[in-house]
């Protein structure tokens, strides 16, 4: 009695996990995303020395969504909206560019963190560099600061 009862149990509970699982599915199809393009690119100073670390922001005018980038030792990034590297919504989008390095003159760096960005492009107010995403496969990018 108490196995028939258990399995009844068992059956109803997976039935309820598969509709659970079709609901989600069905819910998840009908997102409210905005569709994403694959974005890589360099960010470099005017004077073609790459930027070396920090990361790089993208905000759609249209949208007012961000994509996030890592910038690479080599001036490289790749764009992420909701996801790492799912990219950025098509559009012109304004561009800030944020470091974190510490330069006391005590700590030993083993790593070359190359130039400064100036503190102007860590602002949407501030930076005036812009870029337009294309509703294409690839988007790739070049952001080029000017050095102070």
């Amino acid at each position: 009695m108490m196995q028939t009862f258990l399995l009844n149990r068992f059956h109803r509970t997976r039935e309820l996990t598969g509709v659970l699982v079709l609901v989600v599915t069905i819910c998840g199809c009908s997102s409210d995303r905005i569709p994403t393009y694959a974005c890589l690119g360099t960010v470099r100073f005017n004077n073609a020395e790459l930027v070396k670390t920090g990361v790089i922001e993208l905000e759609s005018i249209e949208h007012g969504t961000t994509a996030t980038g890592k910038i690479a030792p080599d001036g490289t990034f790749v764009l992420g909206t909701y996801q790492e590297d799912d990219g950025a919504v098509a559009g012109e989008h304004r561009v800030i560019v944020i470091q974190m390095v510490m330069n006391d003159g005590v700590i030993k760096h083993t790593q070359d963190h190359g130039g400064a960005v100036p503190f102007r492009y860590s602002s949407y107010e501030q930076s005036d560099l812009r870029v337009k995403v294309e509703a294409k496969e690839l988007n790739e990018l070049v952001i080029v600061i000017a050095s102070e």
